[in-house]
């Protein structure tokens, strides 16, 4: 299995914080987890996919969203898969 990361800072000051998948093969999990090498006033979120071909990878796209005044986030969104 292959796997492609990246990683975004969130504003922990938003009013709300985020996290939302959509499409085929978007499941995942979520930890939280602190640590003192993080910075102050930030919310780090580690994206990690995991794919077997890259075709599948290049249907992702994981993004920073905002959705109403002071909420951001995280959005995974996957088109759907022809297989043929």
């Amino acid at each position: 299995m292959l796997t492609a990361a990246t990683t975004l800072d969130l504003p922990i000051s938003a009013e709300a914080l985020l996290l939302i998948s959509r499409g085929p093969m978007s499941a995942g999990s979520v930890e939280i987890v602190t640590s003192p090498q993080q910075d102050q006033g930030v919310a780090t979120v580690e994206i990690v996919v995991s794919y077997f071909r890259e075709d599948v990878r290049d249907q992702a796209n994981v993004c920073r969203i905002l959705r109403k005044d002071g909420e951001i986030g995280v959005g995974i969104f996957v088109s759907r898969m022809n297989y043929w």
